[in-house]
């Protein structure tokens, strides 16, 4: 009789009280077990999955809580039958909710999306949550069966209805396909700050339905019509009165091929991949041309631009199990405020005002004035600030006082300007570029395409101080940025070189238009209408190129 207690006692039954415990324990010692491993591979690969070596400790001293909480756990009796029951009815019902979102999770990450950093750790939750619900709900269906049945049926039917009647209600206000997975906002939004051309020049091509820089499209390519993808950044979109792509196309003659704008500012070379992945395949590309710029593509260790939750939500057009399972627009909501363009727009106020508050200050001040003006403007303090204005004074800058007052097009950009500033006092351009971090996103791309039968190019962009011998020229005498961004260019011959050795076509821009003047815009950095021109002829012999050996 000792050894088992009636319901009305308010005590477990043994039997039961030696499940439970062991259900709870195995659960602790499995997840410690499962992480082990997981963790021993990360110490000793060389992927850069975690750098920190607290981090590592961190994760065993984590570990080693669990294996001695599953030990403990499997030697201790339960309490009251009452209390256990509730609390066992709590974690079972809160893991099964959530166990299916962490197997997609895990599918996701294993199979879909492998490129995820944290490898393993998803699969090792949803496992435990897997152990939760088949130890407990065994535990509970020998308590109380019908209960038990009711409640994953009730269970199961609330998720579904309430993920999907949210689904249903968040697309009203969500952008739709594919400008969700571009630049993330609705396309008027764009002008404020990628659209600055657009603004300033009435004759400017605008912003179409997908929120690109670019004539309407229609989802499906027209029969009989090449249909070529452009891949990049702000290189695609900003400052040109007709955009790379549309005079390309002009180029080549109406009728034949049409060439999609699917460049998007502040993005890198993992968003290009998923991009050409989740968006341009789906668009019935023919080509691809892939536009990496030597100024700011290089990724660095564990660089992640697109973020992912654990392969269950991710920014789009990044892969997730909600996206998977058509839960776009609630993927959307949540993690859309992580894509870059949006946190730098953000992060910067409004971007293009921000700008144009620089500028005005510039304009108003005499020259006399000018090198505390820019100290002022780029925030320096302390001794830096006075070792740059010392370094300003000693300079004649009269010439390059009067281009900051009228930049080509009335566009100006400070991004030159602060590098510059910074190089005078010391600060220059890291001279380990390392393209490993890089490279492997251009392969991919390159993979993807070939697998898909779809022709793939590299096309390498230079910082305009390594090609417009003009650029180079205004800009001497402050400082010779040819030399102080000579690494990329080094860089990017690297990838070059590295991409040829591989079998991928690559078109390196400096070749063809290196001493060229006026390519670029002098303080924007961006191509100007006729490099743009210029790079379009270039483009349009390769593909008419490309079209005749077919």
């Amino acid at each position: 009789m000792q050894d088992q207690a009636v319901e009305n006692n308010a005590v477990i039954p043994i039997g039961d009280r030696r499940i439970l415990s062991f259900a709870v324990g195995l659960l602790l010692l499995g997840w410690g077990i499962i992480l082990n491993p997981w963790n021993i591979s990360a110490w000793f690969s060389d992927d850069g999955v975690i750098t920190s070596f607290k981090t590592y400790v961190l994760i065993y001293i984590v570990e080693m809580v669990m294996l001695a909480l599953g030990w403990l756990t499997m030697r201790q009796p339960f309490p009251s039958r009452f209390s256990a029951v509730i609390n066992i009815r709590i974690i079972y019902f809160v893991a099964l909710t959530f166990v299916p979102f962490f197997l997609g999770g895990a599918y996701v990450t294993t199979f879909i999306d492998p490129t995820f950093r944290l490898q393993g750790i998803t699969a090792s939750i949803a496992l435990s949550l897997v152990w939760v619900v088949f130890f407990f709900g065994y535990v509970l269906f020998r308590l109380e069966s019908k209960k038990f049945i009711f409640g994953i049926a009730l269970t199961i039917s609330l998720i579904v209805t309430l993920l999907y009647g949210a689904e249903f209600i968040a697309r009203i206000f969500v952008p739709g396909w594919p400008a969700r997975g571009l630049h993330g906002v609705m396309p008027e939004m764009g002008a404020r700050s990628w659209g600055r051309v657009v603004l300033l020049d009435g004759s400017s091509i605008g912003f179409n339905s997908w929120g690109q820089r670019d004539r309407e499209r229609k989802r499906n390519p027209t029969p009989g019509i090449t249909r070529i993808a452009f891949l990049g950044d702000s290189y695609l979109e900003e400052s040109t009165v007709v955009p790379l792509s549309l005079q390309t196309e002009k180029k080549l003659g109406e009728g034949v091929y049409e060439i999609l704008n699917l460049g998007v500012s502040v993005s890198s070379p993992d968003e290009y991949f998923y991009r050409l992945k989740n968006i341009a395949l789906r668009l019935g590309i023919a080509r691809c041309f892939l536009f990496f710029y030597e100024g700011n593509d290089f990724l660095w260790r564990n660089t992640e631009t697109l973020k992912s939750f654990l392969g269950i939500l991710a920014v789009y057009p990044r892969d997730s199990f909600f996206n998977m399972i058509g839960l776009e627009a609630l993927n959307y909501l949540l993690m859309n405020w992580q894509r870059p363009v949006i946190r730098a727009w953000q992060a910067a106020g409004d971007l293009n005002a921000k700008e144009q508050s620089r500028w005005k200050k510039i304009q108003e001040t005499f020259d006399a004035r000018m090198p505390e003006v820019l100290a002022d403007i780029f925030t320096l303090g302390g001794e830096d600030k006075v070792k740059l204005i010392e370094e300003l004074k000693k300079r004649d800058l009269t010439s390059f006082y009067y281009m900051l007052r009228y930049p080509d097009q009335g566009l100006f950009r400070s991004y030159y300007l602060e590098s510059a500033l910074e190089s005078l006092i010391q600060k220059e351009e890291d001279e380990r570029i390392d393209i490993s971090w890089t490279y492997p996103w251009i392969h991919k791309a390159y993979e993807l395409c070939q697998a898909n039968g779809i022709d793939f190019t590299l096309v390498i962009v230079p910082r305009a101080s390594q090609v417009d011998s003009r650029m180079r020229r205004q800009w001497l005498p402050l400082t010779d940025l040819a030399v102080l961004f000579e690494p990329s260019r080094r860089a990017g011959h690297k990838l070059t070189l590295k991409a040829r050795e591989e079998g991928i076509p690559v078109i390196e821009l400096a070749e063809f238009i290196r001493g060229l003047p006026g390519t670029y815009l002098n303080l924007d950095g961006h191509w100007s209408q006729f490099g743009s021109g210029v790079i379009s002829e270039i483009l349009a012999d390769s593909i008419a190129a490309s079209a005749k050996k077919i």
